[in-house]
């Protein structure tokens, strides 16, 4: 019985195999290390985007607990915090203790307004 991939005159010199084996393992090690590089850059975006994200907080609250009596200064340092963050669509949602709305930005979604808060 004669078959047809040995018969034909590419596969029928070890150059030829050597060359497509090492072709494949070349292919599948550079794949390994694209993804590898695609998850690190993935994973230190995210660091950093929740590091931003963080100190931005970190600034609403320091604000609002410095200018605590007045509400007016309160919204007014949180109105310059959305200005100053539009391009990445930040947003805020000031609530008083009882879940009263005091003030929203324009870029809160419905659903973060309309959520019942934590007790």
């Amino acid at each position: 019985m004669r078959w047809l991939t040995t018969d034909l005159a590419f596969w029928s010199t070890m150059r030829a195999r050597l060359t497509l084996w090492n072709s494949l393992v070349v292919f599948l090690a550079t794949t390994a290390s694209l993804l590898a590089v695609w998850l690190g850059a993935r994973a230190a975006s995210y660091r950093e985007t929740d590091t931003v994200l963080r100190g931005a907080v970190r600034e609403a609250a320091l604000a609002i607990t410095d200018l605590h009596p007045d509400i007016d200064a309160v919204v007014a340092a949180l109105q310059r915090k959305e200005r100053s963050h539009a391009e990445r669509a930040w947003f805020s949602h000031l609530l008083m203790d009882d879940g009263r709305t005091v003030w929203k930005s324009e870029l809160c979604p419905d659903a973060v307004a309309g959520f019942p808060p934590i007790q």
